[in-house]
């Protein structure tokens, strides 16, 4: 079977209704699959989807390299366009109607659909995500979804003030002479490193608990979730009379409470991201007594951040 068939396939069952402009697929592999087990492909149809299951000989994707640039002329384009090709295998397509602006809808009821068939089948059954395209009903156009690149980001920093910051962190936390307070600085350091491999909502929770690892004393439930983190703000940020207030800490918890408590899915704008990371560096700087940076203070300026959009009343 290849896209083709597919297309063909979608455009049987939706082409005909007007309010759809082709289909969205997720693209999962499952690595324990074979294709000795697929004598034909399997297709389940669900309300308003199509998971289908096969052995593919590859799935093409556009490259990570590529970057969005204009021309002379002010036409968009990749600088990479060249299709790279996952290997063979066994994948799982996840086939949902909509149109290109369905994109964030569509991504939902794919994750939906992705959550039934691990509960049902596996954990490994849609174990690999390869990459997620929009398909028109006709003709063959494709719209592809170039996963989150990290390489959107400032080249790393090899600069001798860098490393020597890098060799008293460590040297301030050998240090400690309390083993439970080294332990949690210890334990913020690898969340912190967690945090950096993910993104979205994953990347908030990984990153808030290197916040609280490292910024609250005291895990008393009675107590004010963030009264050690509003006291060291206080002190580091001495010339705001209010820097909880101003550097939205109470914002930013409630949407911590958000999704840890009402599994909320939040798209989480990159610059609060990096303004959480200025947030854990300010705090660990409070913390191993070094000279304080003001990394919150200068990414809130740059970038004015608003965490309140983030969330609901």
């Amino acid at each position: 079977m290849n896209m083709g068939r597919v297309r063909k396939m979608a455009k049987e069952r939706w082409g005909e209704l007007n309010h759809f402009e082709g289909f969205w697929c997720g693209f999962y592999k499952s690595p324990q699959l074979t294709k000795s087990e697929f004598e034909k492909p399997i297709r389940i149809n669900f309300d308003q989807e199509i998971v289908l299951i096969n052995y593919f000989d590859s799935i093409s994707t556009f490259n990570w390299d590529n970057m969005v640039e204009a021309n002379e002329e002010g036409e968009i384009k990749l600088t990479n366009p060249e299709e790279k090709t996952s290997s063979s295998g066994v994948y799982i397509l996840i086939i949902v109607p909509g149109k290109i602006s369905t994109r964030e809808e569509a991504f939902n009821r794919i994750e939906e659909i992705s959550g039934t068939l691990s509960i049902t089948q596996g954990k490994n059954f849609v174990k690999d995500y390869i990459t997620s395209s929009f398909y028109f009903f006709d003709g063959n156009g494709r719209v592809n979804s170039i996963p989150f690149n990290p390489d959107v980001f400032h080249k790393p920093s090899v600069e001798n003030e860098n490393l020597k910051k890098a060799m008293e962190i460590q040297m301030k936390v050998r240090d400690i002479e309390n083993d439970e307070k080294r332990s949690k600085v210890k334990l913020s350091l690898r969340w912190f490193y967690k945090s950096l491999s993910e993104d979205g909502v994953d990347a908030f929770i990984k990153l808030w608990i290197a916040i609280e690892a490292i910024g609250k004393d005291s895990f008393n439930k009675s107590e004010d979730n963030l009264k050690d983190i509003k006291m060291k703000f206080r002190s580091i940020y001495s010339e705001f009379k209010d820097p909880s207030s101003h550097f939205q800490l109470g914002p930013l918890f409630s949407l911590r409470s958000n999704i840890v408590h009402k599994g909320e899915f939040v798209n989480i704008d990159n610059k609060v991201m990096r303004y959480l990371e200025c947030i854990y560096k300010d705090l660990l700087d409070y913390e191993l007594k070094m000279h304080n940076q003001e990394y919150s203070k200068s990414c809130k300026e740059n970038f004015e951040i608003d965490v309140l959009k983030y969330v609901k009343n």
